[in-house]
C-alpha cells in the first residue's frame, strides 16, 4: 500500500461519516494508520464518532482514549477528551467523565473546552 493509497482511506473513511455511512467510515478508518501525530490521533477520534453514531459506546470509549493519548497536545486533545467524558456519560459511567473533565479544567487550562468541562461536570454532581 502507497502512502497516497493510506491516506485516501482517511479520507474516505472521513467522507463517509459526513455522509452517515458509519459502517463503512469505520471500515477506512480502521486500516488507516499514519506516524502523522495529528492526523491518527484524528483518526481515531473519526472512530470514535462512527462508533458513537453506530450506538457502539465501548468501542467509540477506547478510539477516543487512543486519540487523547496519541500525542497529547494544547490545541486538539481537550476536544478529544471532551467526546471520552461525553462517552463516558452516555454509558452511565458517570465517575470516569468527572475524571476526564477535571483532567481538561487541570491539564488543559487555557482550552476553550475548559467552560464546557466546568459546566458538564456541575451538572454531574
Amino acid at each position: 500500500m502507497t502512502d497516497a493509497g493510506n491516506l485516501a482511506k482517511f479520507y474516505a473513511g472521513a467522507s463517509y461519516l459526513k455522509l452517515g455511512d458509519f459502517d463503512l467510515a469505520i471500515e477506512y478508518l480502521s486500516s488507516f494508520s499514519s506516524s502523522d501525530y495529528l492526523v491518527q490521533a484524528r483518526a481515531y477520534c473519526l472512530l470514535g464518532d462512527a462508533y458513537m453514531e453506530n450506538e457502539q459506546v465501548g468501542e467509540a470509549i477506547s478510539q477516543y482514549k487512543k486519540a487523547t493519548e496519541y500525542y497529547p497536545n494544547e490545541e486538539f486533545t481537550p476536544i478529544y477528551l471532551m467526546k471520552l467524558a461525553i462517552a463516558y456519560e452516555e454509558s452511565n459511567d458517570n465517575d470516569s467523565a468527572k475524571i476526564v473533565y477535571q483532567q481538561i479544567i487541570d491539564d488543559y487550562p487555557n482550552a476553550q473546552e475548559v467552560n464546557n468541562a466546568k459546566k458538564y461536570m456541575a451538572k454531574l454532581q
